[in-house]
């Protein structure tokens, strides 16, 4: 990428913070307004303290169409901010420089294969460290949905948004911040970024290694051969993740 502009390191620095102050401030006014639309009460639980009951609290009071418009209104929040804070050092048009191939589509398929296996590898290990991580927050908020397709938006939404922000400008502009020595130590920051970033799953060690790991599976593929790849693994993952947590009871 071109050599950095003036101010860059602070804005690449501060830029995760930006990309999580939109998505909570988005997907929050967005929740408000389908509440004020319905007649309802404003009183809804900010996304960054949600606890498994306040999820359910939340649901319950909206229809499930509104708390799906939320999260992708959030999507969209965090990756257009992201566009904007960073647009002086890196411009998405660089991001997304090379067309999209529809071989990307079936190895990106094939990658969400990897992605599950090692998954359920460290689902093991955490099971026998006794730090298994409590997916009853993502089960209660997936069942308070009740049908696939919006969940399926939900995932290709995420897989586009996410994979842009992270793997495109967060990395991207790391990888200019040190001027492409020590790679790993950008690929280990934005993967952390990463996982901070899904804190409304739980912040324990358990769910954070586990969205920190694939972080660093999704910034390897997307290193190694291109973004579009690292999307469609990212839909891939998210919408097999929520047809199971569905389904399971």
């Amino acid at each position: 990428m071109p050599p950095l502009r003036k101010g860059a390191a602070w804005r690449i620095i501060l830029a995760p913070v930006v990309a999580y102050a939109a998505l909570l401030i988005a997907s929050t006014a967005a929740l408000l307004v389908i509440a004020a639309l319905r007649g309802q009460a404003a009183g809804l639980h900010l996304q960054l303290i949600l606890t498994t009951s306040a999820m359910r609290q939340t649901i319950r009071r909206m229809s499930p169409a509104g708390v799906v418009i939320s999260q992708i209104v959030g999507e969209i929040a965090t990756v257009t901010a992201i566009a904007l804070w960073l647009r002086k050092d890196l411009r998405l048009r660089e991001i997304l420089a090379r067309r999209p191939r529809l071989s990307d589509f079936g190895f990106g398929l094939m990658a969400t294969g990897g992605i599950l296996v090692l998954v359920e590898v460290l689902g093991i290990i955490l099971l026998v460290l006794h730090a298994m991580p409590d997916s009853s927050t993502q089960r209660v908020f997936v069942q308070g949905i009740g049908s696939p397709w919006p969940l399926l938006l939900m995932a290709l939404v995420a897989g586009f948004a996410e994979e842009t922000t992270f793997r495109g400008y967060v990395l991207g502009t790391f990888q200019g911040l040190l001027r492409g020595r020590l790679l790993w130590v950008a690929v280990l920051i934005e993967s952390a970024v990463f996982a901070l970033f899904h804190v409304g799953w739980g912040l324990a060690p358990g769910p954070f290694l586990v969205i920190f790991v694939i972080g660093i599976a999704l910034s390897l593929l997307a290193l190694r051969t291109n973004i579009y790849l690292a999307m469609v693994a990212h839909a891939g993952y998210d919408s097999i993740a929520f047809l199971i947590a569905l389904h399971v009871r």
